[in-house]
């Protein structure tokens, strides 16, 4: 799981500056060796403020990571289990979703 969440991260350190300079998410995770799903696993929660409950409703053992910043940074452990978890939300964060 520690590999996984390295290779997520240096996906992450690649993935974003391209975005920034323009590429498109596709051609961006092709250039960083990812999926072109990597950037429909990372979800912004903008304007999601106080305690919330987050809910893994995903099968197959995935999971999902809560982030204190936009675009999947600054991110939690992986959750894989099927539960609730109350989260106390600021104004910026994001969720990733993992396989």
């Amino acid at each position: 799981m520690a590999q996984e969440r390295m290779q997520l991260s240096r996906e992450r350190e690649a993935y974003f500056p391209l975005m920034q300079q323009g590429v498109s998410a596709t051609k961006a995770c092709q250039t960083v060796g990812s999926g072109s799903k990597t950037a429909r696993r990372q979800h912004n929660l903008g304007k999601v403020l106080g305690v919330r409950d987050v809910v893994n409703n995903q099968t197959g053992g995935a999971g999902y990571q809560i982030c204190r910043g936009y675009n999947g940074t600054n991110c939690g452990d992986v959750n894989r289990l099927v539960t609730t978890i109350s989260y106390d939300m600021t104004p910026v964060n994001s969720v990733v979703l993992v396989k």
